[in-house]
């Protein structure tokens, strides 16, 4: 484990550059974007997702996934959270989401 509990393997991995493409794709964005600071509606949902097919899908923990994002863990929880949220309430988001997932192969 690296500082912060972040396993080294993480760090720029090619399972989480390949999600974050998908995710990109998905909701008609670009990677850079979603890494981004910026706080447009459609950027935080794609970041929202980026965040929860990480924790669902391939079991990262809250600071890896933070590393990736450049975010905090408790912000990486407070948008995993609002994933499970909008994945009741957002058919767009839903849609999105669910297509992402589906095609994100778990290592």
């Amino acid at each position: 484990m690296r500082e912060g509990g972040v396993r080294p393997s993480t760090i720029d991995s090619q399972p989480g550059r390949r999600v974050l493409a998908v995710v990109a794709e998905e909701f008609a964005t670009s990677a850079p974007q979603i890494l981004s600071a910026r706080r447009d509606r459609g950027i935080i949902l794609a970041r929202q997702a980026l965040c929860y097919i990480l924790r669902e899908k391939l079991n990262w923990t809250l600071g890896e996934i933070g590393h990736f994002v450049n975010r905090d863990h408790t912000t990486v929880l407070h948008a995993v959270r609002r994933a499970r949220f909008w994945l009741h309430h957002d058919h767009y988001f839903t849609r999105c989401l669910v297509r992402a997932a589906a095609r994100v192969e778990v290592p």
